[in-house]
C-alpha cells in the first residue's frame, strides 16, 4: 500500500525516488488515504502537507468535505491548518471547519508511540499546531527541495490541468473524463468521479445546452460524448 502512496504522490509532484503511479491520481482520495498511511510512515505526510501548501486551489474542497467519513479528521484538520499557516489557499478553511479532534490525545506518528522514551517525547514537545487536534508531534517538515514545477506538475496530471483551466468542479472532473472516455454513461461517469447521480446529470444538462457536450439516449441510458468542436478546444490546453 505504501509503495502505490508514494508511486501516487510522485505522480503528483513530489520526488520520492520512484516511478510515478501509471494512472490517473485522485487527489481527494489520496489526501483521504494518507490521513492513515501517513501515521505510519512519516515522509507520506510531509509530501501531503507539502502538496497541499503549494497545489491547494487544485483540490475540490467539496468533494473531499463528502470523502470526509472515509478520512482521518483529526490528522486532517492539523495539516490543513498547518498549510494555511504557510499560506495554502484559505478555501481549506472550508473542510478544517468539518474536522474535529481526536477525542482523546494520540501520538501522531506509531513508530514514536512503539517505545516508551520517543512517546514521552513526543508528549513534552508537542506542536501546539497539533495539540489543538489531540495529536502529539513535535516536528513539522515541508519538503520544499522536493516538489515539482507547476508546469511538470500539470503536464503529468491532465486531470489537474483540467482543473487548472476550468476550477476544480464537477464539471473539469467530468470533462476530463469524458476526454479520455469516448462514449460514456452518466452513471458510469458519476462513479469515476466519486459522485452521485443527480449533480452530474445536472452538469451534463449543462454543458449539453452549451454545446460542448452531445447526449444519446441509448435504450435507456443517457450516453455522454465530447462534441468535435469541444475535443477539438480541450486537446488544445496548453500543459
Amino acid at each position: 500500500m505504501s509503495d502505490i502512496l508514494r508511486a501516487s504522490w510522485c505522480k503528483l509532484g513530489i520526488r520520492f525516488g520512484t516511478e510515478p503511479y501509471p494512472e490517473d491520481v485522485d487527489p481527494e482520495k489520496l489526501i483521504v488515504e494518507t490521513t492513515y498511511a501517513g501515521r505510519n510512515e512519516t515522509r507520506l505526510l510531509w509530501a501531503m502537507l507539502t502538496w497541499i501548501v503549494q497545489f491547494a486551489d487544485l483540490l475540490n474542497s467539496a468533494r473531499l468535505v463528502r470523502m470526509l467519513p472515509e478520512a482521518d479528521i483529526a490528522v486532517l484538520g492539523a495539516v490543513l491548518s498547518i498549510a494555511i499557516k504557510n499560506n495554502a489557499d484559505k478555501k481549506l478553511n472550508n473542510i478544517i471547519k468539518k474536522c474535529k479532534p481526536k477525542p482523546e490525545p494520540e501520538i501522531l506518528f506509531h513508530s514514536m508511540a512503539a517505545m516508551n522514551v520517543t512517546a514521552q517525547h513526543e508528549k513534552d514537545n508537542a506542536l501546539d499546531d497539533f495539540k489543538a487536534w489531540g495529536l502529539f508531534s513535535s516536528t513539522i517538515r515541508l519538503m520544499d527541495d522536493a516538489i515539482e514545477t507547476s508546469k511538470t506538475v500539470l503536464q503529468r496530471n491532465k486531470n489537474l490541468a483540467f482543473r487548472a483551466a476550468f476550477g476544480p468542479s464537477i464539471r473539469s472532473d467530468l470533462l476530463f473524463w469524458l476526454s479520455q472516455h469516448a462514449h460514456t454513461s452518466i452513471r458510469a461517469a458519476a462513479q469515476a468521479i466519486n459522485l452521485s447521480y443527480q449533480p452530474v446529470y445536472a452538469e451534463a444538462l449543462r454543458l449539453t445546452r452549451n454545446g460542448l457536450v452531445a447526449c444519446e439516449r441509448i435504450g435507456h441510458v443517457n450516453v455522454l460524448s465530447l462534441t468535435e468542436k469541444s475535443r477539438l478546444f480541450l486537446a488544445a490546453l496548453p500543459v
